[in-house]
Parts: C-alpha cells; sequence; structure tokens
C-alpha cells in the first residue's frame, strides 16, 4: 500500500475527487486520506464514498494534534489549511503505523501515469520534496521556496518522523502568507531541510510536478498513448491558478507566470484535467437534493458587477489566448 493525505473545502471538491481518481486510476495500490476542511465536504464525500479513500474531519485531527487547534485564531483560513499538512502526515502514520512512506498532496494535482519512477528516486532516502524548478526569468519567485509543498513525502522512521514533527513545530510556530526574511507560509521552511536531515531527496524527474511556473519552454507530445515532457513521461501536472471564470469558460493561469498556452499542453494536460474536473460535477450532481442544495449555499454570492468583471476578464484572456476553451 502506498499512502497519502490531502485536504480541501467546499470550493475544490471537485479537484480533490478528480486527483484521487487519477491517482487510483495510475496507481492502485494507494490509499488516500482526505481531510475535510468543512462539514459540507465531509457529507458529500461520505455519500459519495470514494474508493481507497479515508475520511477525516477537522474536528478529529484537532482532537489527534490539540496543539493545531490553539493556533487557529492567529491564521487565516489558508494559513490554517497550510497548517494542518504535517499535522495530517503525523496523523497518517498514527492511523497506519505500518505503511513505509507517507506523501501529501495538493488537491489540484492531476496524475497522468505511475508513481513507480518517484519510489526508485526515494528509495534509499528518508525525505522527498519537488523543486518549483523556476526558470532564469522568475528567479525572484524564489523568495517562496526553492521547494514546492504540494507534493512532500517523509518515511516512516527516522529522520522521516523527524522531519515531519519538525516541519509540524515551525509551522505551528509561524505560518503566514507573507514573505518574512527566510519564512513563508509552511514552504520556504523547505528550503532549510537538505542541511537537517539525512537522506533528503530532491526529486529530479521532469515529469513529476510539471506547473505553469516550469511548464515554459517545454516539449509536450504524446507517445504510445502517454503524455510525454521533454522526452519522459508526465507523471503529475500541478493545476495552480486554474480558475472557472464563468460557466465551463477557464483561465488556465499561465499567464501569471508569463507562459503562453501551446495547443499541445491545452489539449494534451489541460484538457484531460477539465474533463476530469466535469466528471467530478456530475458526481456532485448525483447527490440528494438538500446535499447538493448545502453545497450551492455555501457559495459566495455573485453581483452582477461581478459577471461583468467576469466578462472583460475572459475578452483579454481571450485576445492574449490565456484562456482554456470551455469545458
Amino acid at each position: 500500500m502506498q499512502l497519502y493525505c490531502t485536504l480541501f473545502d467546499r470550493n475544490y471538491t471537485t479537484r480533490g475527487l478528480a486527483m484521487q481518481r487519477s491517482l487510483l486510476a495510475h496507481n492502485p495500490d494507494s490509499r488516500l486520506i482526505v481531510l475535510c476542511l468543512d462539514q459540507v465536504t465531509f457529507d458529500a464525500l461520505s455519500a459519495l464514498a470514494p474508493a481507497q479513500a479515508e475520511l477525516v474531519t477537522l474536528e478529529s485531527l484537532e482532537r489527534f494534534d490539540p496543539a493545531l487547534a490553539r493556533v487557529r485564531p492567529q491564521r487565516k483560513p489558508v494559513e490554517y489549511y497550510w497548517n494542518c499538512k504535517p499535522v495530517l502526515m503525523k496523523y497518517g502514520f498514527a492511523k497506519y503505523p505500518s505503511a513505509p512512506w507517507i506523501t501529501f498532496l495538493d488537491s489540484d494535482l492531476f496524475f497522468f501515469g505511475d508513481l513507480a519512477p518517484l519510489r526508485s528516486e526515494t528509495d534509499a532516502g528518508n525525505v522527498a520534496i519537488t523543486p518549483h524548478r523556476f526558470p532564469p526569468r522568475l528567479q525572484h519567485l524564489l523568495q517562496h521556496g526553492t521547494f514546492n509543498a504540494g507534493w512532500v513525502g517523509a518515511r516512516n522512521g527516522g529522520d522521516g518522523i523527524r522531519f515531519i514533527e519538525w516541519w509540524r513545530e515551525r509551522c505551528l510556530e509561524w505560518c503566514h502568507a507573507v514573505v518574512e526574511r527566510d519564512r513563508f507560509g509552511d514552504q520556504k521552511y523547505l528550503d532549510r531541510v537538505p542541511g537537517l536531515f539525512s537522506g533528503v531527496c530532491a526529486i529530479g524527474h521532469r515529469g513529476a510536478n510539471l506547473a505553469p511556473w516550469n511548464v515554459d519552454g517545454m516539449r509536450i507530445s504524446s507517445e504510445k498513448g502517454r503524455v510525454h515532457v521533454e522526452g519522459v513521461p508526465l507523471l503529475f501536472f500541478h493545476f495552480h491558478a486554474l480558475r472557472c471564470m464563468f460557466y465551463r469558460l477557464y483561465d488556465s493561469g499561465l499567464s501569471n507566470y508569463g507562459v503562453a498556452i501551446t495547443p499541445d499542453v491545452r489539449n494534451l494536460v489541460y484538457r484531460p484535467y477539465l474533463a476530469a474536473l466535469r466528471q467530478s460535477e456530475q458526481a456532485l450532481s448525483g447527490l440528494p437534493a438538500p446535499m447538493r442544495r448545502q453545497f450551492a449555499s455555501r457559495a459566495p454570492a455573485i453581483r452582477l458587477r461581478d459577471w461583468v468583471d467576469h466578462l472583460r476578464q475572459a475578452r483579454r484572456l481571450i485576445r492574449r489566448e490565456a484562456q482554456l476553451l470551455w469545458q
């Protein structure tokens, strides 16, 4: 069994479901612990009962680690969610003490292949982290960290356990969405990890954690039914900054990093993901009416002025080809 954990609230439920299905499709021996950050998400996932997934409420995690609950008033919601990552990894090993390894996954990851190449890289290690691999023109983004906290793994024992506890303690001390000296959220702490623990693996596979900030100039192709990046299999893509403009028109978020979407990136990477999101939406639409209304009742009201702003943004996106077509 390969043990993973993730977290999301109602705003990312479709993404979390898509991530979980793609993980199982390519890695059928996976077990995923899902921290549901609100009751709406927990109720919906309980009804859908995704395969090989265990649902955990935020209240349960806070009972497991009371120190987490104590910092909640000091954090904005997203900062608190970041705080939960190492605690959730610790919880995973407590629940599955025989699991050799646990990996935290952001809910906006999507898997295109078997993760065996990553297991080969980390087989002799204790901690696994993924470099952002910023191109030269984006080096200023290193202020947010050399490594990305959307995919972090640790071994069950020795420096793997010590790393999880150290990361947890640092996040409990300070975890905010601002750059302050050598800190930024939960993420920039990872810069220190190679110098503090033995067996730290900085993942080198180009197909791991491909993302808007490092896809520019990469050769994306289809070979024997598999998506490849620079000639190696694409393992997973991080769909950071993707957002729905309105209805089914999505902004890829690539323009945030000065990247123009290419036909191959659009058709081989983003379109399969949008199809997976649509599948998640269809699954949610099959929930009982009271539950669907509960989901809808938590959605923020959209004013007419907001719709106009969305239309203006969409027009600009279409002009510079940063948009995605209809889902």
